[in-house]
């Protein structure tokens, strides 16, 4: 191994180590839907009194009645999607903006009903967008306004904004499992596979990382480990013929050594099942779909196109079945 290639993964094991560290302390979202973790959050709220930074938000929809649940996360994240899609922004933006929401809810109660946690979601996109998109010009304040048709103002934001910041002590850099995902893969060696092959492995992998977004179990799972199970899921999806064995345990073995992560621990097989339960209904349709040369810019591979994104106050029904690997 030449000294460039010995910098190279020096740096990796140190951006490993730090994004680990990241992951499993600061980052880390606690499981908020528990009625335990509910019940502590609203006694910790009681203790601490009224948050009078936020604007009032009443919600007169049978569903507030209910609390926050699993469902409306996953239609805030399709119509994430669909922004992102609309504004042909990255969709890696999507997995950021869960990450301030999700970790948000892990440490407020303020979020009480349906139109709250619209306004949340909303803000937690927006941020998102302000600090990872480079177009972020193309959806400004007003823009994401107009979206809630009237739901809420620009002051409702920025309270909102602020609250999210203050909660989330100002950790807006999230170590996503797409960010782990990328730095695997420049542990697999050049001469393990061909171009194509690896591309393949790749897009397949960036495919489950965006559905896995919708799982809710995963969030609250380490986002170094939901990334090594899209690896070996990736690589399960390849013959011997075409990445030899000897290779992947090569490339396991490097994980493992600069990133100090076990593929064969216990969190990573559930998140391995997780992600093969997601990729399950689409398997025929990407086997069916023809291939694309590796040297091709796949950045909009597959992008569904809209008109206009949908206004997040209708809570838009599941589309996931329109998306497909881009990134």
């Amino acid at each position: 191994m030449n000294a460039a290639a010995n910098d190279v993964t020096h740096d990796l094991k140190e951006k490993f180590a730090v994004m680990r560290t990241q992951d499993e302390t600061a980052y880390r979202c606690e499981d908020y839907l528990s009625e335990k973790f509910q019940r502590r959050l609203q006694r910790t709220a009681q203790a601490i009194g009224s948050d009078d930074s936020l604007p009032s938000m009443s919600d007169s929809s049978s569903s507030s009645d209910s609390g926050i649940n699993v469902e409306w996360r996953e239609k805030i994240i399709d119509w994430c999607y669909q922004v992102v899609d609309h504004f042909e922004f990255s969709r890696e933006i999507v997995n950021v903006a869960m990450s301030y929401l999700d970790r948000y809810l892990s440490v407020t109660s303020r979020v009480a009903n349906k139109r709250t946690y619209q306004l949340a979601a909303m803000t937690s996109f927006h941020l998102a967008v302000k600090l990872y998109e480079q177009r972020r010009t193309a959806m400004n304040m007003d823009s994401l306004v107009s979206l809630s048709r009237g739901y809420f103002t620009k002051e409702h934001v920025v309270a909102m904004e602020a609250s999210i910041l203050n909660a989330l002590a100002y950790r807006v850099h999230p170590p996503t499992a797409i960010c782990f995902y990328r730095h695997m893969f420049l542990l697999l060696p050049a001469s393990a596979c061909a171009p194509i092959v690896r591309h393949d492995m790749e897009e397949v992998g960036k495919f489950l990382l965006e559905l896995s977004v919708f799982e809710y179990e995963l969030a609250t799972r380490n986002k170094s480990s939901v990334a090594v199970a899209a690896v070996l899921f990736a690589m399960s999806r390849v013959d011997e013929h075409s990445l030899s064995r000897r290779s992947r345990a090569m490339f396991l073995e490097n994980i493992m050594k600069y990133s100090c992560l076990d593929p064969e621990c216990h969190e990573v097989a559930e998140c391995h099942e997780k992600l093969a339960l997601l990729y399950a209904p689409y398997q025929e349709e990407l086997r069916a779909a023809p291939d694309v040369p590796a040297t091709e810019d796949t950045t909009d591979l597959g992008r569904e196109s809209t008109v206009s994104p949908v206004s997040v106050a209708g809570f838009p029904p599941s589309q996931i079945q329109a998306y497909a690997p881009c990134q």
